[in-house]
């Protein structure tokens, strides 16, 4: 994870993702040993780039090295107020 507060290119990869990469890699396997390879080779890299895909949209957000909102920073305890009596 990079320590300047830039967003990392890649986060966790979906576990539902899996279920369609599998589907898509079991075809083309199909394609691959059905004589077809062409077909299997760009199903296997269509199933590569969709889990490229579903990882760099998991990523996590960036880390702010100071609070860019001042209702974020750390506020002082609402006690009694001072007036000014004059």
């Amino acid at each position: 994870m990079p320590s300047d507060g830039r967003r990392p290119t890649f986060g966790r990869i979906d576990p539902v993702v899996w279920v369609p990469v599998a589907a898509i890699v079991i075809v083309a396997m199909l394609f691959l040993f059905g004589g077809f390879p062409p077909l299997g080779i760009g199903l296997i890299v269509l199933a590569g780039i969709l889990v490229l895909l579903d990882s760099w949209f998991n990523r996590p957000p960036a880390r702010r090295l100071s609070p860019a909102h001042p209702s974020q920073r750390a506020r002082r305890p609402q006690g009694r107020q001072r007036r000014d009596i004059r």
